[in-house]
């Protein structure tokens, strides 16, 4: 059976790959360095306190990591961590089934509510009454 001239020059196409792959694998692949284990994240006391129901502060686990390191890897030596402040925005207001739900920084709050280290204490009107970081606060909505 003869074979045509698309059918032959398509052999020799897949010949020539086939022989440039094993040469690489077999023939360059052997000096290459075998890349390093990664060893697994601390994150034991992270982990359990996320399994609970309670929320977790974004803070508090950056802390932990830091305290278990001894330092923030990314300042430099000496440099205490501090928080960058961010300034408290109320960016609107909502009743559902006549509860009100408030708008603070891209979380939702209702009272009650804790996220973000931002605890709603009260909602009257248009002000909210709460606390962020064991500092009481008032906001005002203006929309």
């Amino acid at each position: 059976m003869a074979l045509k001239k698309s059918e032959q020059r398509l052999l020799i196409i897949l010949g020539a790959v086939v022989a440039v792959f094993v040469f690489n694998q077999f023939v360059c692949g052997s000096n290459k360095k075998k890349p390093a284990k990664r060893r697994p994240a601390r994150t034991a006391s992270v982990n359990a306190r996320s399994s609970q129901t309670e929320a977790v502060n974004e803070t508090e686990i950056s802390k932990k990591t830091y305290e278990s390191w001894g330092r923030d890897p990314f300042l430099p030596k000496g440099a205490a961590y501090t928080r960058p402040k961010v300034t408290l925005r109320c960016q609107g207001m909502f009743w559902k089934s006549g509860k009100p739900y408030v708008l603070i920084n891209n979380y939702v709050l209702s009272v009650g509510d804790t996220q973000g280290g931002i605890t709603v204490d009260k909602i009257e009107g248009r002000r909210i009454q709460g606390r962020r970081d064991g500092k009481s606060f008032t906001l005002t909505w203006k929309g």
